[in-house]
Formats: structure tokens, C-alpha cells, sequence
């Protein structure tokens, strides 16, 4: 219908008819809009379809899941030569951009001092616990998705936690694992 509707606005404009014209433009830009609606209507439809395979998939072996999704080929080389790369971060990463001062804004005001000195201090025991109270039970902080509901029910598991931290805090060292 798109093909013909322009084929017909085309002939309308070669023969000077530009009121037919016009209405065959519109009808055009309907069937376009049209077009787009169902073709974004087969892709959400497939997208759906997928999804669920994939959740089906997951019920069945969630480990078998996980390792398909984990352990994707990512050997991959590079589609660029050696010197076009070094030729890219030589003009990225040059020393020029890091003795450059920066200067505040005409007009801008220097903010007051702060009242109150930086509390240096790692975070107590009881600061943690409110905080860790205050998430959302199926969320999971950090790359090892340990549910909070795990800290929030298992006080030991905590004062674990609040031992590691502080001893980050102090050393400055972040562990691993």
C-alpha cells in the first residue's frame, strides 16, 4: 500500500494535480505511521518471546544459565592496526592536558569553608546495621550479589562485614575476594 500511495503521488505530481497530491501525501505519512506501529509492535512481540524462552531456560538449570551468560566469547581481536591505536591515545594521553591549571568561572563565588571538620573515622557497627536496614531485601550491593537480607538476618555475618570495613578504612588496602 506504501509503494502504490507513492507511486500515485509521484504520477499526481507529474501531471500538475497538486490537490490530489496532497491528499496522497497525507495517506502516505498515515501508512508510514502505521508500518511503524506494527513493526514495533512484531518486535516487542519477539522481544516478549525470547524473554521468556530465556526465563524458561533459567527455571530449568539456572547454572547452565549462568554459565552460557558468564562465559561468552570475548577472545576477540581487534578490527584496527597497532598504529592507528598508538596514533588514537598519543592525541587522547598527552602530558600537555595534565599541567593545564583550571581557573574559576567570572563571577563565581568561592564557597565558605566548612564549620565542621571531615569525620575520619570508619563507620560504627550500629551506622552500619541502620544502613543496611534501611535497603531493600532482594537487592544486592556489589559484584558478589549477597542479598541484604543476608546481613540484615545474620548478625555475625555483620560484624564480619563492619571488621572488614574498617580494616579497609585503616590500611587503605582493598582486599581481592
Amino acid at each position: 500500500m506504501k509503494k502504490e500511495t507513492k507511486r500515485q503521488f509521484k504520477q499526481a505530481l507529474k501531471k500538475g494535480d497538486n490537490k490530489t497530491a496532497k491528499e496522497l501525501k497525507k495517506d502516505f505519512h498515515k501508512l508510514i505511521r502505521l508500518h511503524n506501529k506494527v513493526r514495533k509492535l512484531e518486535l516487542r512481540k519477539l522481544e516478549y518471546a525470547s524473554s521468556g524462552k530465556a526465563h524458561n531456560n533459567f527455571r530449568r538449570n539456572p547454572h547452565q544459565f549462568a554459565k552460557k551468560l558468564l562465559n561468552q566469547d570475548t577472545n576477540r581481536n581487534p578490527t584496527f592496526q597497532k598504529p592507528a591505536a598508538e596514533k588514537y591515545f598519543k592525541s587522547v594521553n598527552n602530558d600537555k592536558k595534565r599541567g593545564y591549571k583550571y581557573r574559576p568561572l567570572k563571577g563565581m563565588k568561592r564557597p565558605p569553608c566548612p564549620n565542621q571538620p571531615f569525620n575520619t573515622k570508619p563507620p560504627s557497627l550500629t551506622e552500619l546495621t541502620n544502613y543496611l536496614m534501611k535497603r531493600r531485601n532482594s537487592s544486592a550491593p556489589g559484584i558478589n550479589r549477597i542479598p541484604y537480607l543476608v546481613w540484615k538476618k545474620c548478625p555475625k555475618t555483620t560484624d564480619l562485614l563492619h571488621e572488614v570495613i574498617c580494616n579497609i578504612w585503616r590500611t587503605g588496602d582493598i582486599p581481592m575476594s
